[in-house]
C-alpha cells in the first residue's frame, strides 16, 4: 500500500513538461494511518476465505468426497477473485483516497474500460519479473561458479556441487522475490493512475505522467496527444491533483 501511494504521487506531480517525485513519508501515512481500517478490512476478507479453504481440503483429504472436492475448486476462485479485487481496490484507494468498497467499485469500473490494455500492460510487467529472476538467478550461480573456480580455487574441493547451488538459487529467488515482486502491484497502480487520469480529462487523455510517458504515447497516438486545444487550460508542472480533499 506504501507502494500504491508512493506511485500515485509521483505520477500526479509529474507531466509532460517535468518529472516530479515520490512522497514516500506521506505514503507511508497514508497507509498505516488513513487506510490501515481499509488495508485491514480487505486482508480480513482474504484470510476467512482461506481458512474456509484450508477446511474444505482438510474435509477433502479425510473422505473422498466429490463435493468436497467442487467446493474446493470454487473457493480457490473465489481467492484468485477476491485477490484480484483487493489489488485493485488498493490500487484505486491510493488514488483517490476513498474507502475499501468504493474503491473496489471504482477500480474495477476502471480496469473493465481498460480492459485490454490493462491486461498487456499487466502481462508484459509479468514478463519482464520473470525474465529478471531469471537473469538474477543464472548470474548469482554463475559468479559462484567464477569465484570458486578461480578466484578462491575451492570448487574441485566441495564434495557436493550441487548444494551450494541449491542454496544460492533459495536465497536468490527470495531475495527477487521480496523485491522485484512489487513491480506488478507497481504496474498495477500506475494504470489506476493512467485510468483515473483520462477519466478526468475532458479529452480522454492523459494529463499527468512522467515525460518519458507521455513521448511514448505521442509516438503512438500522434504529436498532437494530450495537448490542450484552444481555450483549454494548460497543466502546469508539479500542479497537484485533489485526492479526497488532501493534495497529493
Amino acid at each position: 500500500m506504501t507502494m500504491m501511494c508512493s506511485v500515485s504521487t509521483y505520477y500526479f506531480s509529474s507531466n509532460a513538461n517535468g518529472e516530479g517525485s515520490a512522497e514516500v513519508m506521506k505514503a507511508m501515512h497514508w497507509s498505516h494511518f488513513y487506510h490501515a481500517g481499509s488495508v485491514a478490512y480487505g486482508s480480513l476478507i482474504m484470510a476467512i476465505v482461506t481458512f474456509i479453504q484450508v477446511l474444505c481440503e482438510s474435509v477433502n483429504q479425510e473422505s473422498d468426497n466429490a463435493a468436497a472436492k467442487c467446493a474446493t475448486c470454487c473457493l480457490k476462485c473465489i481467492e484468485e477473485i477476491i485477490e484480484y479485487i483487493n489489488t485493485i481496490a488498493y490500487a484505486n484507494m491510493a488514488v483517490s483516497g476513498d474507502s475499501f468498497c468504493t474503491s473496489a467499485w471504482n477500480g474495477f469500473i476502471i480496469n473493465l474500460k481498460h480492459m485490454t490494455k490493462f491486461y498487456f500492460a499487466q502481462t508484459l510487467a509479468k514478463m519482464y519479473v520473470f525474465i529478471g529472476f531469471l537473469f538474477v538467478l543464472f548470474a548469482n550461480i554463475l559468479s559462484h561458479f567464477v569465484i570458486s573456480k578461480y578466484i578462491t580455487h575451492t570448487y574441485d574441493q566441495i564434495t557436493y556441487q550441487g548444494l551450494p547451488t541449491m542454496i544460492i538459487s533459495v536465497f536468490t529467488l527470495f531475495t527477487c522475490g521480496l523485491f522485484m515482486g512489487l513491480f506488478d502491484e507497481a504496474v498495477v497502480a500506475t494504470l489506476q493512475c493512467m485510468g483515473v487520469d483520462r477519466e478526468l480529462s475532458d479529452d480522454g487523455t492523459s494529463k499527468y505522467g512522467p515525460p518519458t510517458m507521455h513521448e511514448k504515447l505521442r509516438a503512438l497516438y500522434g504529436e498532437d496527444y494530450g495537448k490542450p486545444a484552444n481555450g483549454q487550460q494548460v497543466h502546469e508542472a508539479n500542479q497537484p491533483y485533489v485526492r479526497n480533499n488532501s493534495l497529493v
